[in-house]
């Protein structure tokens, strides 16, 4: 990448000291940055986000108190209503073996320990200019492959290559070339997302219920049951957007609904209407199974 090409980054250094963040901010424009933007909070990245695309973010790790690592997760689950593809460094200031995990696990695509050099940081974006990780897609998270051999057929997720705003705005892509590439990797992983919400919907049927063969597992208490279906009910019928999944998006729907208004109860397997849950369930998993056009099983 030639350095003019890092003057095209649209970056965010997203920090809430701010002396740490207007640190950040000089060297990078020092190094050739032109568009770069300062939050000091989560409500000024949310607001800026929304408006403004974003090729990649510098953030601190989770030992900040921002919650920097759940604000990231939502990022990349699609939730803040901007790109999930930025490229995010986070920085730590310690090699604290948990706080790494919580870091990588929340999303970011590498982790770099500060203090650190601007030539470092600036050498570490450039690498991103070349390539950057697949996206490994489960029921609960989406965001860069960090397993050492990567298997796409591994049970329970599946691998998706997604854009690379950094390297695309430093080769001179046009912005409405980024925008489609971006919306078209969105529709791919809402459709992965969707077999992977079916598939974890069965799962928790399961463990809760048995079959005819195996007995229920125990792992699962009724208020851990309906929070976990809702919250795939309501995944999925948030990335059913499409004509063709009209039929999935109000199945999980009313599927949600009704399982919202157990929500409470001391024991809502004593309500006569409990039952009646699983049929709706399994109609989620209908309706994503047909979508794909085979059988959703275990």
């Amino acid at each position: 990448m030639a350095d003019g090409g890092i003057s095209r980054l649209r970056t965010v250094v997203f920090v809430a000291p701010e002396k740490l963040r207007a640190g950040i901010s000089g060297a990078l424009a020092a190094q050739g940055f032109k568009d770069v933007t300062e939050t000091g909070s989560a409500t000024e990245f949310v607001d800026h986000a929304k408006f403004n695309d974003i090729d990649l973010v510098i953030t601190l790790g989770p030992g900040e108190e921002m919650a920097v690592g759940n604000l990231i997760r939502d990022l990349r689950l699609g939730l803040l209503e901007t790109s999930p593809f930025p490229i995010v460094l986070a920085l730590l200031p310690t090699a604290n073996k948990e706080e790494v995990i919580a870091t990588i696990d929340s999303g970011v695509d590498d982790v770099l320990l500060f203090p650190l050099s601007v030539d470092a940081l600036v050498k570490r974006i450039k690498q991103f200019s070349q390539d950057r990780r697949p996206f490994v897609i489960t029921h609960d998270y989406v965001g860069p492959d960090r397993r050492v051999n990567p298997r796409a057929d591994q049970a329970g997720s599946l691998l998706v290559k997604v854009p690379n705003p950094v390297r695309s705005r430093c080769v001179g892509v046009p912005d409405q070339d980024i925008r489609r590439g971006i919306e078209d990797a969105i529709l791919v992983i809402n459709r992965d997302k969707l077999k992977l919400n079916g598939l974890h919907l069965l799962r928790l049927l399961f463990d809760f219920c048995g079959d005819d063969e195996t007995p229920p597992t125990g792992a699962l208490t009724p208020s851990d049951f309906l929070q976990a279906c809702m919250k795939s009910c309501d995944d999925t019928a948030r990335r059913a957007r499409g004509n063709s999944e009209r039929p999935i998006r109000e199945r999980a729907a009313a599927a949600a609904m009704t399982l919202r208004s157990f929500l409470g109860a001391t024991d809502p397997t004593t309500d006569p209407r409990f039952e009646s849950l699983f049929r709706s369930i399994e109609g989620v998993v209908n309706e994503i199974s047909a979508y794909h056009g085979v059988e959703l099983k275990l």
